[in-house]
């Protein structure tokens, strides 16, 4: 049956750890999401030759691009890991936040799961049986472009996340007790341009993320401070004598160039800039 139409209400955003993940332990779904978009371009060239007014093929010289971009509340960093930051919890080491996305085999997968109109797809129990209203879009071998913070007097913190993937799929998944199954991984092996064979499975949408997790945070939570590379304060922002604060942008680009050579019809690698 035809939808009238697709409202927040009725989708999820997962992403994988990797790109080869398959079970749905190893794909986690994001919180607190406010915006989700995505697009794809398929750049051809048209072959001419004397003789022929039209065209005699349209080959494709470069390989496809996916774009996607997200949105969601800043909360106590849980999507943040599992995109692949480092996050620092309880007594663990310190680590560079953004060290996960420095390798080429960083790419992960992006799915967006839409199941029935008029119904919440967080904790909606699954029926064990084919459910020909609940589609998924899955984004393959996403690599992070953009990673930003907006955090500003009267507003809720929020991080939008951009990423560019190889690949893009939609397929109807089956439901059950565990999750859901059966879904086409959009993952690909990127030098050859050809798709992964294995099917990934998703959980069930939760209502509110995990335990403990704040519903989302608040200007009066949010202190700013300079420090050197010796972790001593250049200057405090808050507190007595501040500097009374209204704003704060961070933004963390990644973009990545495709390296190509001979004998392949797409990127063999995909490295940081």
């Amino acid at each position: 049956m035809a939808r009238n139409r697709v409202i927040y209400q009725s989708e999820a955003l997962f992403v994988s750890r990797s790109a080869n993940s398959t079970s749905n332990g190893n794909h986690t779904q994001l919180n607190r999401v406010q915006s989700a978009n995505f697009s794809y371009t398929i750049n051809k060239q048209d072959i001419n030759q004397f003789g022929e007014l039209a065209r005699i093929d349209s080959i494709v010289l470069d390989p496809p691009t996916v774009n996607t971009d997200f949105s969601y509340y800043l909360t106590d960093g849980f999507n943040e890991q599992a995109l692949g930051f480092y996050v620092k919890t309880g007594a663990s080491a310190s680590g560079q936040f953004v060290s996960g996305h420095m390798v080429g085999s960083s790419g992960k997968n992006i799915f967006v799961l839409t199941g029935p109109e008029g119904k919440d797809v967080n904790g909606r129990a699954t029926t064990g049986t084919a459910a020909t209203n609940d589609k998924c879009i899955g984004i393959g071998n996403c690599y992070l472009s953009d990673y930003s913070v907006d955090l500003s007097v009267g507003a809720i913190p929020t991080v939008s996340v951009t990423m560019e993937g190889a690949n893009i799929n939609g397929v109807i998944v089956t439901t059950g007790a565990d999750g859901f199954g059966s879904i086409a991984t959009p993952a690909i092996d990127q030098e050859a341009g050809t798709k992964l064979s294995d099917s990934v499975a998703l959980e069930n949408p939760a209502s509110t993320g995990r335990s403990g997790m704040p519903s989302a945070l608040r200007p009066g939570d949010i202190t700013v401070s300079l420090t050197s590379l010796d972790s001593q304060s250049l200057v405090d922002l808050s507190g007595a004598g501040n500097a009374h604060v209204q704003s704060v942008a961070l933004s963390v680009p990644l973009s990545r160039t495709p390296l190509q050579r001979l004998g392949s019809n797409f990127p063999f690698a995909r490295e940081v800039d």
